[in-house]
């Protein structure tokens, strides 16, 4: 079973974060600018800790970044949180 979930990140706005579930995996994709390139993110969830933990490395970000939900969203230590889309 698949589930698609579709957030807002402030540091980029009109650029949406997109999120399928498949299992305990997933799948971000989203662009850094509206019409930019869309780039693809792999990750894993862990749900008993609600977070999620993406490999941001072909962006040439950390390999390793965690993002919590709180409720509202996906918060990341750096402050940034992507708010779910209705």
């Amino acid at each position: 079973v698949y589930k698609r979930q579709t957030y807002n990140d402030p540091l980029h706005p009109g650029c949406t974060r997109k999120i399928v579930l498949a299992g305990g995996n997933i799948i971000v994709t989203g662009t850094d600018e509206p019409g930019g390139k869309e780039w693809k993110l792999k990750g894993k969830t862990y749900t008993e800790y609600k977070a999620v933990v993406i490999d941001f490395s072909p962006k040439g970000g950390p390999k390793e970044v965690i993002a919590r939900w709180n409720g509202l969203g996906l918060a990341f230590d750096d402050g940034n949180v992507w708010s779910r889309k209705p």
